[in-house]
């Protein structure tokens, strides 16, 4: 999934973050990645437990595929040995089919993302969240009081990370409504208009809270970052 962002969406973004920031002593942050984690592991055990529970299906079933090879093949001299040699030799044959066709499709991203479940992919966006959460500094505002906006566009997730300043006074949940609105524009193809008016609710916020103070610097810079 590619990032579509023209300049005058940017300009949106990065307008709304300086027009609220100048409202408020705490800090808005905006990274907007492509796909968190790479989930292809996950998909790979599917192929594991599928490749455990086609054979013991056939069992359950009394489906015996090594007789109906060893039939084909015609007579032999030790039957028995035949069709248990050919039973496990097609089990074998399945398990590397499986192996082979979830191998190939786990490079279509869309089939790897509908196999992994929302937990797992909530697990991956918040890890990223706060891994750019540390990366960009936000933690080390004079006043604990930066806020990441992190948007995960394979996922369709956004995470809203702020620091512990923040933590002090608001509730997490607050950040509901911000980020409802914000995924909502964000599936109707409006990325910079989402993010701009969910910056505008962190704004309000913040500005109830941590209205600006006569020293305040604005310590992070007002941009988007595409990773």
């Amino acid at each position: 999934m590619k990032i579509a962002l023209n300049s005058e969406q940017k300009s949106a973004i990065i307008n709304a973050i300086k027009r609220n920031e100048a409202k408020t002593s705490g800090e808005i942050y905006c990274v907007i990645a492509r796909k968190s984690e790479d989930y292809r592991w996950f998909v790979m055990i599917w192929a594991i437990v599928l490749a455990l529970i086609v054979p013991f299906t056939f069992a359950i079933l009394n489906i015996d595929l090594g007789e109906k090879f060893a039939n084909l093949m015609g007579s032999w001299d030790n039957y028995d040995n035949a069709i248990n040699t050919r039973n496990l030799f097609i089990d074998l044959i399945i398990q590397a089919l499986i192996f082979l066709v979830f191998g190939i499709l786990v490079q279509f991203e869309n089939f790897t993302l509908a196999l992994t479940p929302k937990f797992i992919k909530r697990q991956g966006v918040h890890k990223s969240a706060l891994d750019q959460f540390m990366a960009h500094g936000i933690h080390q505002t004079k006043g604990k009081t930066g806020v990441l906006v992190f948007v995960s566009l394979a996922e369709h997730m956004i995470e809203i990370v702020a620091d512990g300043g923040i933590h002090s006074k608001v509730k997490k949940t607050i950040w509901g409504d911000a980020i409802a609105k914000m995924l909502l524009k964000t599936k109707q193809g409006q990325l910079g208009d989402g993010l701009a008016d969910g910056i505008d609710d962190i704004g309000a916020i913040l500005a109830e809270h941590f209205p600006p103070e006569a020293d305040d610097v604005n310590e992070l810079t007002d941009s988007v970052v595409f990773i």
